[in-house]
């Protein structure tokens, strides 16, 4: 087994484990044929057991029906206005929590003091349903997009600042201790050693909160909402339109998705950049 070594290389320390190397193209590729053809297998076998009467269209509609849902909603421009609004509000109440999120989880991390402080609060919000918190929201903002936000906001802020503060307390203390052994300042031992061991825990408290904030948007707009993603699948359930029930369900997916191929993007492109840094 070979062991971890450490290095310091153009301001940054690291940590470098055994590599098993990338996988090739092929299998690579080879998973996400294997991957289409799993999605297109149960599209079919749905379809099928539909046409054959084994599940009831009412209740599971159909890929067929969803196809012709999203073919009348598309076009409509009434849906993009409700795709505008859900937009906004998740964007802006994501945002925020990343803004607080990240900068309040480093400072607990970093400062044990601050991390004394909050870590029970932080616990103790994130063991709260956020579903629990909407009427509070609606009681202090008020039916509107205010509410809205805050509640994406909520959603999504405790589960960033957690993942950020766990990160800065669980880096290696070995490159803690070459820090000190090279006499670097605290601040500067921050930036070079402790962020970036932080970023994939950082990375994946945003996987988990988009989650959680998407759910958020949903419940936002299922209640006493008049336009939004949210409303627009409670006013299908409602109406008992599945089909179109189900297409909102795919758009907020497919969104989910894009979402987390970006931000893998991103760490794929952060990871690099180091790998570039201790190269040269």
């Amino acid at each position: 087994m070979t062991a971890s070594t450490v290095s310091v290389r153009h301001g940054l320390v690291t940590q470098t484990e055994p590599s098993a190397g990338r996988r090739p193209l092929r299998h690579r590729r080879l998973n996400l044929l294997i991957t289409a053809s799993t999605f297109l297998g149960v599209l079919i076998a749905w379809e099928v057991g539909v046409r054959a009467g084994g599940l009831n269209e009412l209740v599971v509609g159909s890929p067929t029906g969803i196809a012709s849902a999203a073919w009348e909603n598309v076009p409509d421009g009434r849906f993009w206005h409700h795709v505008r609004v859900s937009g906004f509000e998740f964007g802006i109440g994501f945002a925020a929590a990343v803004v607080i999120g990240i900068p309040l989880g480093l400072a607990a991390g970093w400062y044990r003091r601050i991390g004394y402080m909050i870590s029970p609060w932080l616990d103790a919000f994130n063991a709260v349903p956020r579903i629990a918190l909407l009427p509070l929201v609606i009681i202090w903002l008020g039916i509107g997009t205010q509410s809205k936000i805050m509640l994406v906001f909520l959603s999504a802020v405790g589960l960033i600042t957690f993942n950020t503060f766990l990160g800065v307390r669980t880096v290696p203390p070995i490159l803690l201790d070459v820090g000190r052994a090279f006499q670097i300042k605290p601040l500067r031992r921050f930036r070079m050693i402790v962020f970036p061991a932080t970023i994939p825990f950082i990375v994946a408290g945003l996987r988990n909160a988009l989650g959680a904030a998407v759910i958020g948007v949903i419940f936002a707009e299922s209640y006493g909402a008049t336009e939004g993603l949210g409303f627009l699948m409670q006013a299908s359930a409602q109406r008992l339109d599945i089909d179109r029930y189900f297409f909102v369900v795919a758009v907020f997916t497919g969104f989910g998705a894009l979402c987390f191929w970006i931000l893998g993007h991103l760490e794929r492109a952060f990871r690099a950049r180091l790998a570039v840094a201790e190269d040269n």
